[in-house]
């Protein structure tokens, strides 16, 4: 006799689509709840993986919080949380508090993204 019940066996992801399923985990965390709520529990949690494999992808939290911001940054279109995300992977890549502040007083006013401008600020700096 065939037993009917279905196996719970897990079937063993690549890390490459494993890492883009945490950090869409994370991306829908945003959405819903803010940058702020993304953390490895909670990306876990959305991911339905253990907290241990976030850390094994993200080994800290300024590596997950940088990574993703990036994400956020390469796949969302202009919105607040892709100016959040910009803002904080600013906040984790500059030493010190007050080149921030100065970086956002001095961006112009048409609408560059931080990214952008940045971008733009060091290749000048580069060539002079």
């Amino acid at each position: 006799m065939e037993s009917s019940t279905k196996s719970n066996k897990r079937t063993r992801q690549a890390p490459a689509i494993r890492k883009e399923n945490l950090l869409k985990a994370a991306l829908k965390l945003a959405k819903e709840q803010g940058l702020s709520s993304v953390n490895h529990q909670n990306i876990a949690k959305v991911a339905k993986v253990s907290t241990a494999t976030a850390f094994n992808y993200f080994e800290n939290r300024i590596i997950l919080d940088k990574t993703v911001a990036q994400y956020i940054i390469q796949n969302e279109r202009p919105s607040l949380l892709r100016l959040e995300a910009e803002i904080t992977l600013l906040r984790r890549i500059t030493d010190n508090q007050n080149d921030l502040e100065e970086i956002e007083q001095s961006i112009p006013a048409e609408r560059l993204s931080l990214s952008e401008y940045i971008h733009a600020h060091s290749t000048q700096t580069e060539t002079v």
